[in-house]
């Protein structure tokens, strides 16, 4: 199958830049949560946490990514010199509007859908 993409140029370059979209998606919302809570870090230091969080979650892969990428998140932000209380602040609301509001979106569209009787 890596070879069928890789054969495809144009396939190879939609799955990168998906990838790159969905990091970039992940790094301006970590950024956001950070500066939210009154939190100060460099880009290539909230991306380097980032990919370290991501990087705890392929070592443990529980459901989710719900505990290492919280863990490695908050370790990552206090190396950059980030106070720990106000680390796991943005880390919370970083997973709370990445990861937790899309699922309550889906919820609700499903609810909307069948109401409708569209599904």
């Amino acid at each position: 199958a890596l070879w069928d993409v890789v054969r495809r140029p144009r396939c190879c370059i939609s799955l990168v830049a998906g990838c790159l979209g969905v990091t970039l998606a992940q790094l301006i919302t970590l950024q956001g949560a950070v500066h939210a809570v009154g939190g100060h870090i460099a880009t290539v230091d909230l991306l380097v946490a980032l990919l370290g969080s991501a990087a705890a979650r392929a070592a443990l892969p529980l459901p989710g990514g719900v505990g290492p990428i919280e863990a490695a998140l908050i370790g990552g932000l206090t190396a950059f010199g980030m106070h720990w209380e106000v680390a796991a602040t943005a880390v919370a609301v970083y997973r709370t509007a990445g990861h937790w509001l899309p699922v309550l979106a889906g919820v609700l569209s499903i609810r909307a859908l069948r109401h409708r009787q569209l599904i």
